[in-house]
C-alpha cells in the first residue's frame, strides 16, 4: 500500500528515453567542452541569453564560466552596523589569503541548457 502512496504523489516523471536522450547530450557537451578549459568563449543557452567568459572547469553537469563582475546599478550598499573602537571596519576575507580573480564571478551553466558555445 506503501508503494502506491509514493507512486500516487509523483506530480511528474521524465519519460525513460527522454532521460536516456539528455544524458547523451551532457557526455557529448562535457566531451566538447572538456577540450576547451581555459579558452575564452561565447555561450547561448536555451532562453536566449548569452554570456562570453572563460571556461574555468567542468563537472558531471555544470560548466563554469569566469565572466567580467556586473557593476552593481544601485551604488554601493550602506553598511548600517555600527564600528567602535576596535573595529574599524567590517570583517573581510581571512588575510593572507587574497580575493579570488577581483573583478570576475564564476558562473554555473547546466549543460543540457547550453544552445552553443563558440569561441571568440
Amino acid at each position: 500500500m506503501s508503494a502506491q502512496l509514493n507512486r500516487s504523489s509523483v506530480i511528474y516523471e521524465l519519460h525513460p528515453d527522454t532521460v536516456n536522450s539528455m544524458k547523451g547530450v551532457r557526455e557529448q557537451l562535457h566531451q566538447c567542452c572538456g577540450k576547451y578549459l581555459n579558452h575564452d568563449v561565447s555561450v547561448r543557452t536555451m532562453d536566449g541569453h548569452v554570456f562570453e567568459g572563460n571556461i574555468t572547469a567542468l563537472d558531471g553537469g555544470h560548466l563554469y564560466l569566469s565572466v567580467a563582475a556586473q557593476p552593481s546599478t544601485q551604488g554601493p550598499s550602506p553598511d548600517k552596523r555600527a564600528l567602535y573602537y576596535g573595529h574599524p571596519r567590517p570583517p573581510f576575507y581571512p588575510y593572507p589569503y587574497p580575493y579570488y580573480n577581483p573583478g570576475r564571478v564564476i558562473l554555473p551553466l547546466v549543460l543540457y541548457e547550453l544552445l552553443a558555445v563558440s569561441l571568440l
